[in-house]
């Protein structure tokens, strides 16, 4: 199962370099995206006799083949579900964000607002230290500052930090 969608590319591989405590070899998910690349375990394997390089599936000779090929049809899709799903939010995101998505490590991107909060925070403790207090309140203005434009240019209050690299 080999699946090409614009700049995504899906590829099963039986990696015959590791072989598991049970003599099988597991089955990698390669993603390739915007000329980078990653290999993902997939929890599958397979003795490399039985793994079919062309089709990239288990040959039917194999123990439990038909639930193997089925469960990689089912990454496949889960992966085109998400890769659209990213790609209609019209968010720039990279290789590694798809992967952790996939993984189910979903992190929130990191926000303009929320960037600026957590300085705020930081500074708190520095003031009459080595920061003043009119630092601190140039901060929080930024911050509000940031609100009303993001509102004004993007209609939302808060932003993306990704979406600057636009």
């Amino acid at each position: 199962m080999k699946y090409q969608m614009l700049d995504l590319g899906l590829t099963f591989l039986c990696r015959r370099t590791a072989t598991l405590k049970n003599g099988l070899h597991p089955i990698v998910l390669r993603i390739t995206y915007r000329n980078e690349r990653r290999d993902i375990f997939t929890g599958l394997s397979c003795s490399a006799t039985n793994w079919h390089s062309d089709s990239h599936t288990v040959l039917k000779s194999e123990k439990h083949a038909e639930q193997i090929n089925n469960n990689l049809g089912d990454i496949l899709v889960r992966c085109r579900e998400l890769f659209e799903k990213l790609q209609n939010a019209a968010i720039p995101f990279t290789l590694d964000e798809f992967v952790l998505k996939l993984k189910g490590k979903d992190q929130t991107p990191e926000t303009i607002i929320g960037y600026l909060q957590k300085k705020v925070e930081d500074i708190k403790e520095r003031v009459g230290i080595d920061i003043t207090k009119a630092t601190r309140q140039k901060y929080i203005r930024c911050i509000r500052l940031m609100e009303e434009f993001s509102q004004y240019k993007y209609k939302n209050k808060d932003i993306s930090i990704a979406i600057l690299n636009q």
